[in-house]
């Protein structure tokens, strides 16, 4: 029974484990059905913005900056928790074969990606979010330093999307470049309240906190998506061990219920043999 008591002790460990990874998995649902809305919304003024930009460019093209580059900066969109299996190797690795001159300047925003790339020169790591609503104040710290620390002009964001199984990578400065061309402008130029170039500057900051913001959404959301796979596939490895403990435990009980019956039959036959030998005694003494 001692091993039996052992089995039960650790089955109950477990089953503690799997309720915690329950819990998990039920925040990270709840979390990705949240940014499945905004994610939507994101979209949608994704494409007013470039909307703006193919009309304002039509009429304005020497708006677009052509600056000569000063130097070169990824930001490595990694995750803020664990739980999510290779989600940070592999985002490594995408911007290890894009990139392979080590004098990009990386920005590493994440605490499971920190570990990863400490060792590397010219790399910044800042803290990522938890939830939706960590997002806003996120951006703005990305946007300080870029600004107090980072001398660029050509940004590239390499992050996770919910939809694609690896990593991709995208150009965020200098902004417009990588547009899709259209034929749906307007027939007449816009009126402007700002000179060209400053109109282009705004529109230009306005488009990177969008892009910002859409991309953590977006790596936020295949983050929870790569957590709610790992933890199912955790918490059936639970189950099907629990079941395994489950089933030696039925074996154990059986074996001890089977022994504890062998001793009673075994006391019983004792209890019986002294009458019968008493009895045998009584009738040879009868005969005689």
């Amino acid at each position: 029974m001692a091993r039996y008591h052992e089995l039960n002790l650790y089955r109950n460990k477990l089953n503690d484990i799997r309720e915690i990874m329950h819990s998990m998995k039920t925040l990270a649902q709840m979390e990705a059905h949240k940014l499945s809305r905004v994610i939507q919304q994101q979209r949608a003024l994704k494409a007013q913005i470039e909307n703006v930009a193919q009309d304002f460019l039509h009429f304005f093209p020497t708006a677009l900056s052509a600056d000569d580059p000063v130097g070169k900066t990824v930001i490595l969109v990694g995750s803020e928790r664990g739980f999510c299996g290779d989600f940070n190797a592999k985002l490594l690795k995408t911007f290890n074969e894009k990139f392979t001159d080590d004098r990009v300047q990386l920005v590493a925003i994440g605490n499971k990606l920190q570990p990863l790339v400490e060792a590397r020169a010219n790399t910044l790591t800042l803290p990522g979010a938890n939830v939706t609503e960590e997002i806003g104040t996120l951006v703005e710290l990305v946007i300080k330093t870029l600004a107090e620390q980072l001398q660029t002009n050509t940004l590239y964001a390499a992050f996770h999307s919910e939809k694609q199984a690896q990593p991709v990578v995208e150009k965020l400065l200098p902004a417009f470049t990588e547009m899709a061309p259209t034929n749906q402008v307007s027939r007449h130029p816009p009126e402007l309240n700002l000179p060209p170039d400053e109109f282009m500057l705004e529109l230009t900051d306005h488009a990177l906190h969008h892009a910002l913001q859409r991309i953590f959404y977006v790596s936020l959301m295949a983050e929870n998506q790569q957590r709610i796979h790992h933890l199912e596939n955790a918490t059936q490895h639970l189950d099907q061990k629990t079941e395994q403990l489950q089933k030696r435990m039925n074996v154990l009980r059986q074996e001890a219920i089977i022994e504890e019956i062998e001793v009673i039959l075994l006391n019983q036959a004792t209890l019986i043999a002294p009458d019968q030998t008493e009895n045998g005694d009584r009738k040879a003494s009868n005969g005689s």
